[in-house]
């Protein structure tokens, strides 16, 4: 299964160290894709989309407090439901 999870920039660091503590990601890695309404920086959003398994993904799913997660195969919906672009450098 594939979990995506978006972010505001606000909470992105803490997020990341709370993944990165929870897997075998580094910090870097996860949450590294950046968004905003425009597909402009500067962004307002970090997402990320990646394989899991169903344990990563229960332990993950219940640390969520400051995130938005969701089990997606299509992350361009995911994005688009909520009014996100990517920001292409």
């Amino acid at each position: 299964m594939r979990l995506s999870i978006l972010v505001t920039n606000e909470h992105v660091e803490t997020v990341r160290q709370i993944a990165a503590e929870n897997t075998s990601l580094p910090p870097y890695a996860i949450l590294a894709i950046p968004v905003s309404a425009t597909g402009q920086e500067p962004a307002t959003h970090w997402y990320c989309n990646f394989k899991v398994s169903q344990e990563m993904c229960d332990r993950l799913l219940s640390l969520q407090n400051l995130s938005e997660m969701e089990i997606t195969m299509n992350w361009k919906k995911f994005l688009n439901t909520r009014s996100l672009q990517v920001i292409k450098s």
